[in-house]
């Protein structure tokens, strides 16, 4: 079995790269580790680059080192390579199409003062102004101890030689009423080892299986009508079934959903926690693994108002085979939106012999527009995408998630030499295509507010959307959004892909 990926030959870099400071090295930067470095590198390197963090122990970025034990300075050529040839931090979408809250890539700005320094000399500057370590020897709640916890009762043992594994298990929540999370953490006992962890919120059964909520939504606009004569719901079922609840995958951060905005949680509900255990490509597989990870969730407080419900739904196509040799096989799915709703997340799945992505929306109207691409979909290093600002969609709008494989010996993450049949299913060496979409229901939302038909003109309101703008070609055929290309985009996936 193979598991070459980038990570080992980005290790193998690092090991020919790194050198180590000396009294003699010249200084021609004013930029330091103490003053500016330090910071960026506890934001976006630390998470995953400190002793029993989920990189090799021997780069250690918490520190700036010393001669007996090595740490950011002795690492600094490395990390440059490292940082211009995109390969860390490890967040692979495309900047073009939309922000992300919990984006893990580096701006420019930090590339420069990072490249700077290590061009300088990777001074250390004045210790004073160092802070105390992070310490990272134990995992800790990183925003307090949450309301409610749930962990494995009994430790998942991987035993040696095993490669990958998972478990999973089933809690009752104990609570005396309804009331709703804010906001998840997951407490990986053995980062290093564990793929993902996923949590599902399970309904009550029974009696309590059916609640409304009473929210007021309009469900049919018409733009020639007064608002007084909008149709008003003021009961809505809520979903029943399982609904994603959140994930961590190695590198996450916790996550707290926005001010006033919240998850039902109902007595009587259950929480499925699945585990998924892979080892990284340069681990001691003599060693068993032993893990007993936790979940916390944090909890509205008394009196606290929520107005914007977080629901969630699905998207997956399964029942598909790739071949050996197979290169650019494309399997897609797609999901209708019910109401009117905005956006939060996108959590995306592909397994190994993935190539890319996409995720699109297409508006009643017919318009659309990429949401999501990644262009080379790395499984071990996808993630939830948080978007910075919660995307309208109103019903009737169609989410598209496209995927495309590459079952050959090009594919670094392809786990078969030679090549062999691969067939979906959920188990980590599978293929898959699937995303889960966290959505906001407002309480308060009105159509027009979200999505304005293109024969109208623009409205007091509509809160600026880039989509209620009509799309206009310019000279040669171009196609425009506020002025921002949109065409050279699209031409731009393509000929990634080979499409033209």
């Amino acid at each position: 079995m193979k598991f070459a990926s980038p990570l080992l030959a980005a290790i193998l870099i690092l090991l020919g790269l790194h050198g180590t400071a000396t009294a003699h090295t010249r200084i021609t930067t004013d930029l330091n580790w103490s003053n500016e470095i330090r910071a960026i590198m506890e934001d976006k390197c630390m998470t995953c680059h400190h002793p029993g963090g989920i990189a090799p122990d021997y780069i250690n970025l918490t520190t700036y080192g010393t001669d007996t034990d090595p740490g950011a300075r002795a690492w600094a050529v490395a990390i440059e390579e490292e940082i211009l040839t995109g390969r860390m931090p490890p967040w692979k979408p495309d900047d073009r199409f939309s922000d992300f809250s919990n984006s893990k890539a580096l701006t420019q700005l930090e590339i420069d003062k990072i490249v700077a320094w290590v061009r300088g000399g990777a001074p250390q500057g004045p210790i004073r102004n160092l802070p105390m370590p992070e310490q990272f020897e134990k995992p800790t709640w990183r925003f307090g101890q949450p309301d409610l916890v749930f962990e494995l009762s009994e430790p998942f043992v991987l035993p040696p030689d095993e490669m990958t594994g998972e478990t999973q298990q089933v809690f009752d929540v104990e609570i005396e009423e309804d009331t709703f999370i804010t906001g998840y953490e997951f407490l990986a006992e053995d980062p290093k080892n564990i793929y993902s962890i996923e949590a599902w919120l399970l309904e009550p059964e029974g009696s309590d299986a059916t609640k409304t909520i009473e929210v007021e939504i309009v469900k049919e606009y018409d733009p020639l009508a007064d608002e007084d004569d909008l149709e008003i719901v003021e009961d809505r079922t809520l979903p029943t079934g399982s609904q994603f609840l959140g994930q961590w995958i190695r590198g996450d951060h916790p996550v707290l959903f926005p001010d006033e905005a919240g998850r039902l949680l109902r007595k009587g509900s259950k929480i499925r926690m699945a585990i998924q255990y892979a080892r990284p490509d340069y681990a001691d597989t003599s060693m068993e693994i032993r893990d007993q990870s936790k979940l916390g969730l944090f909890l509205a407080g008394e009196g606290e108002e929520i107005d914007l419900l977080i629901e969630s739904f699905e998207m997956a196509q399964d029942g598909f085979s790739i071949k050996a040799n197979k290169r650019d096989h494309k399997v897609e799915t797609s999901y209708t939106m019910k109401e009117n709703v905005h956006l939060v997340s996108v959590s995306p799945r592909m397994g190994p012999v993935a190539q890319d992505i996409e995720v699109t929306i297409t508006y009643p109207d017919g318009r659309g527009k990429t949401l999501l691409w990644i262009p080379e979909f790395q499984q071990k290093w996808t993630s939830s995408y948080i978007f910075d600002e919660p995307v309208a969609a109103p019903a009737g709008s169609i989410l598209s998630l496209i995927g495309r494989y590459d079952n050959t010996e090009d594919n670094w993450d392809n786990p078969n030499s030679p090549p062999e049949d691969i067939s979906s299913g959920t188990r980590y060496l599978q293929a898959k295509l699937s995303a889960v979409v966290d959505y906001q229901l407002d309480t308060h939302l009105k159509v027009e507010e979200i999505f304005i038909p293109k024969e109208r003109p623009e409205v007091e309101g509509s809160g600026g959307m880039s989509f209620a703008t009509p799309i206009t070609l310019e000279e040669g055929g171009t196609e425009s959004i506020d002025g921002k290309d949109v065409g050279s985009l699209e031409k731009m996936i393509k000929e990634t892909r080979g499409e033209l």
